[in-house]
């Protein structure tokens, strides 16, 4: 497999209801987030709003990590977890998830079911 680093200008921004988010990579390269077409996807995202829903991506998994602010995070009715700087958690994209404060910034892994990730905070 090639490497390749991606810089601020290969990111693209665009706006879920929420709030913002931005792309840094995808992959395959000529994949789609919004056609489902995609094996993983890293992006992060900004929010302002105290209350958002996540959008449900059927056959995909997710690692969300938080990099400012504190949350908690409802996945249906299954689980409640509790999200400081710096703390993590995964969840299957199917579950309706709500999320509750002001998720100020975040890393989100998206990897298509079969695969698998992690991400690790780095000072």
């Amino acid at each position: 497999m090639e490497k390749r680093i991606y810089c601020e200008e290969d990111f693209r921004t665009g706006r879920w209801s929420g709030g913002t988010t931005t792309e840094m990579a995808i992959f395959p390269e000529d994949s789609s987030y919004l056609e489902r077409n995609f094996i993983w996807r890293l992006s992060g995202a900004e929010s302002d709003q105290e209350e958002s829903s996540f959008t449900r991506l059927e056959g995909y998994d997710r690692i969300l990590m938080v990099l400012k602010g504190h949350v908690v995070l409802a996945h249906g009715v299954e689980r409640t977890v509790n999200l400081g700087e710096g703390e993590q958690d995964t969840f299957q994209g199917e579950i309706k998830t709500k999320c509750f404060g002001r998720l100020e910034r975040d890393y989100n892994l998206i990897m298509a079911k079969g695969c698998r990730g992690r991400m690790e905070l780095m000072e």
